[in-house]
């Protein structure tokens, strides 16, 4: 009469299932943690520029070219620019705006609706011989179309100058792009 009855609990020396749960589940977390930050670094690695360099045509009898830094997806519109060139000085003006370059079947199904936006490159003589070295400040404003517009000019060697007027109805990309397109124009 010592055995234990049918309906007592018999006690096993055996561990309880519970650690073993909370070492898959914490597993099973760190997992997926590690997932989510292969992803987010497989991203941020592979995304395209924001940013990518422009090089203009030759301009003018010496035969110069502006290179700056557009945004990516922009290229030289077919409707704005030229070039003037005489004996005394030349001048050349480019307009670059957004294109949609995505297949024919994107564009079909989910039409592009560019953004207001738009970048102009001037770049000349002066013939003033009054104008010195100099580079203006850069003056950032909102426009009556709520874009956000700057630009930035001055004088390269005394008689080259250049100015780049920048439109974007996108605040934060206006701001996170204008100070490195202003900063490094180069004229070649």
């Amino acid at each position: 009469m010592n055995e234990p009855a049918l309906t007592e609990a018999v006690k096993t020396d055996l561990p309880s299932p519970k650690p073993n749960r909370r070492k898959r589940l914490a597993l099973r977390f760190a997992v997926l943690v590690a997932a989510v930050s292969l992803l987010g670094a497989a991203y941020w690695f592979t995304r395209p520029p924001e940013l990518v360099w422009w090089r203009s045509p030759r301009v003018g009898k010496i035969g110069f070219r502006v290179k700056t830094p557009i945004p990516s997806g922009w290229e030289l519109s077919p409707d704005g620019g030229g070039q003037t060139v005489n004996d005394r000085d030349w001048s050349a003006t480019y307009l670059l705006k957004p294109v949609d370059r995505r297949p024919w079947i994107i564009r079909v199904l989910s039409p592009f609706k560019p953004e207001k936006a738009d970048m102009r490159v001037n770049i000349g003589i002066v013939i003033s011989t009054t104008l010195r070295m100099h580079y203006y400040d850069k003056e950032l404003k909102r426009t009556e179309d709520h874009q956000q517009s700057g630009y930035c000019d001055g004088v390269f060697d005394g008689h080259t100058y250049f100015y780049i007027g920048y439109k974007r109805a996108e605040v934060a990309a206006f701001n996170r792009t204008f100070r490195q397109i202003c900063n490094s124009l180069k004229i070649e």
